[in-house]
């Protein structure tokens, strides 16, 4: 497409324009007189994220209790390196945020962070205007198709997403349960689940694809192997998947995502082969973020009396894609969809 008509498309969802990028003040540690003259703080710098800064970033993702993986941002970093960035202001980072890009008009916006002592000041819109030049930069539509940008908003922050063009589609909440007797297969359940290595990448690809809209190939061949973790799937006498799940270690215990599947049976039963996995090291507590689109996950959790955490949003910005949200009964991950 011709850059006059990216502008176009994308100019349909701007944000308003921010003139806040010179109001934010620091406090010096040295004493000020009426005699001392204050230096003006320079205008935010919006750059991009250096492999390093992307560790701060996840530590920061920790603090504020998300709870990420501990070898996601090696993930994260393989997946798109140009999708990270931050906001920096007299060579201190004051902010952090991802636009990772997933096929020629698939974006993912997540990470957006700014810590506590500087929040009100402008950065965040600054940081998530940056969003629209970094788009424009790296967009590829076919002239009938338009950009989908999809994120995971914390309750407090969706009324402000909304006035940036995103629309919610569903909210979905993050359980915890500890691991136990609950998690224990009988014979005939334990042979029914399979190591992914032993299927054909391409065809987990494809029930991938079906659940998350796009090919992610680049992200999946990283994250269905991981350093600390495990991904198992439910295969039918066809030989085709009915449920697929990948659990991994977190700041906090376990974190299960995705866990997809064609039907609640196969997902109870990955679900519990994820968890007693983690149960034979040592019972540990294990998280997992449920679409509430999806009664069948819903009803799931509560068959197990597994506790909420919080809660986010699943929204968009242009079209969403179309998805069996009822086979999706924990999304991967809340920072990159």
């Amino acid at each position: 497409m011709k850059a006059s008509n990216t502008s176009d498309e994308t100019s349909k969802y701007a944000l308003p324009a921010s003139s806040l990028g010179n109001k934010i003040a620091f406090k010096s540690s040295k004493s000020v007189t009426s005699q001392t003259p204050i230096p003006a703080p320079t205008e935010i710098q919006i750059r991009q994220m250096t492999r390093s800064e992307l560790d701060l970033c996840l530590q920061w993702a920790a603090n504020e209790g998300w709870n990420p993986g501990l070898h996601d941002a090696e993930i994260f970093w393989v997946t798109d390196p140009q999708g990270f960035f931050v906001a920096e202001q007299d060579g201190q980072i004051i902010g952090t945020g991802s636009m990772v890009y997933y096929s020629p008009n698939l974006f993912f916006l997540g990470l957006f962070i700014v810590p506590p002592n500087l929040r009100g000041n402008g950065i965040g819109r600054e940081m998530f205007s940056h969003w629209q030049s970094h788009m424009q930069q790296r967009l590829e539509l076919a002239d009938d198709q338009s950009p989908k940008i999809g994120m995971d908003g914390v309750l407090a922050m969706q009324p402000f997403y909304k006035q940036g063009g995103f629309r919610l589609e569903h909210q979905q909440t993050r359980h915890s349960i500890m691991t136990g007797a609950w998690t224990k297969l009988n014979p005939n359940e334990s042979v029914c689940t399979r190591d992914v290595a032993e299927l054909p990448f391409e065809q987990v690809l494809e029930f991938d694809r079906l659940h998350f809209g796009v090919r992610r190939s680049t992200f999946l061949r990283q994250w269905l192997q991981p350093k600390d973790g495990w991904t198992r799937c439910v295969v039918g006498a066809d030989g085709q998947i009915t449920a697929l799940g990948t659990i991994r270690r977190a700041t906090k215990g376990w974190r299960i995502g995705p866990l997809f599947a064609t039907g609640r049976e196969a997902a109870d039963l990955l679900l519990r082969d994820l968890c007693n996995r983690v149960n034979q090291l040592r019972s540990d507590v294990v998280y997992l973020d449920v679409p509430q689109a999806n009664s069948d996950a819903v009803a799931l959790v509560k068959k197990y009396q597994m506790s909420p955490e919080f809660t986010c949003g699943r929204m968009y910005c242009g079209p969403a894609p179309t998805l069996p949200w009822q086979q999706i009964f924990g999304v991967t991950s809340l920072e990159l969809g």
